[in-house]
């Protein structure tokens, strides 16, 4: 029996769950073009990048009105400063309060176009840089318990990701699962919850039993394939199936833990790369990833 067999072995059959592309995955396409894209292939779900809206509130308001008539459903936003320390995305902010203000103004952005059933909002730590461990990790219970209570009038959730370990130096205080958890312990609020990135925790000891162990805790899965031997940045993600990630094991605990949440296609890639994904047609990575993933997992709608 091939790997695509074994595949077929792990349908979960009892639901459907709902398959969402990142803004990164689609990283070069306008949000127009985005729209046009996934509606010809039949996708329901986007992840929304808020870097890909216009600063201009008005015409950002414009551009989700538009995502939203036309019937896709934004399954996450991820802040234009989602990290609440310097990260690579954004590191030129170093003062702490801006960033946390300003990760509460996107807050309040969500809230204001969603009033009602708002998308998951996304987090990272960011990177201690000159901070010491301890005072990094103080600072982001502190911040988080602040924010969380203030998404919480807005009934916003926000996810917590964990990174890798290969981004200490650069993203991330808390790189495991495991610590992950007593992240949100330190919070206690029940509209603080995680992300599960499969290209981030892949090989984490027993990820798979603490994945279903934790299932409460489990606002979102992102999807993506780690290349061996290993990648040249954090931006060098593989197309599902063409890494190391078991995805065999995942589908089967995925089966067993009745996960039903959406799944979303993210892949990082870079222009510097020859082989960049973000160079190749964003029509044929979601169509590979998807055909693979249904393969995997069951269809999704």
């Amino acid at each position: 029996m091939g790997f695509y067999g074994k595949c077929r072995a792990y349908y979960w059959r009892e639901k459907v769950n709902q398959f969402s592309v990142s803004e990164f995955t689609t990283f070069h396409l306008s949000i127009d073009e985005e729209i046009e894209l996934l509606l010809r292939m039949g996708i329901t779900g986007i992840d929304i990048a808020e870097r890909k809206l216009s600063k201009d509130v008005k015409v950002a308001r414009d551009q989700i009105a538009r995502v939203i008539s036309s019937g896709l459903t934004v399954t996450g936003f991820i802040p234009r400063v989602h990290a609440l320390l310097p990260d690579s995305l954004n590191p030129q902010i170093l003062d702490l309060r801006e960033r946390e203000e300003s990760f509460k103004q996107s807050l309040a952005f969500v809230g204001s176009i969603w009033p009602n059933h708002p998308p998951v909002v996304l987090s990272i730590t960011g990177a201690a840089s000159n901070l010491d461990y301890k005072t990094a990790t103080l600072h982001i219970v502190e911040a988080y318990s602040r924010l969380a209570e203030f998404a919480g009038t807005l009934g916003i959730t926000i996810v917590f990701e964990p990174l890798n370990p290969i981004l200490m130096n650069s993203d991330t205080v808390i790189c495991s699962w495991s610590n992950s958890v007593k992240l949100v312990s330190q919070i206690g609020a029940n509209n603080f919850k995680l992300v599960f990135d499969t290209w981030h925790i892949w090989d984490e000891y027993a990820i798979y039993k603490q994945f279903i162990d934790t299932l409460d805790l489990v606002g979102t899965v992102h999807v993506s394939d780690w290349l061996s031997p290993g990648p040249r940045s954090f931006a060098d993600r593989g197309i599902p199936g063409e890494g190391e990630v078991d995805w065999v094991t995942l589908a089967e605990t995925f089966k067993k833990s009745k996960y039903s949440g959406p799944i979303v296609l993210e892949i990082f890639s870079s222009d510097e790369f020859p082989d960049s994904l973000w160079q190749r047609s964003p029509f044929e990575v979601i169509d590979v990833s998807r055909k693979f993933l249904e393969t995997t997992f069951g269809t999704m709608k």
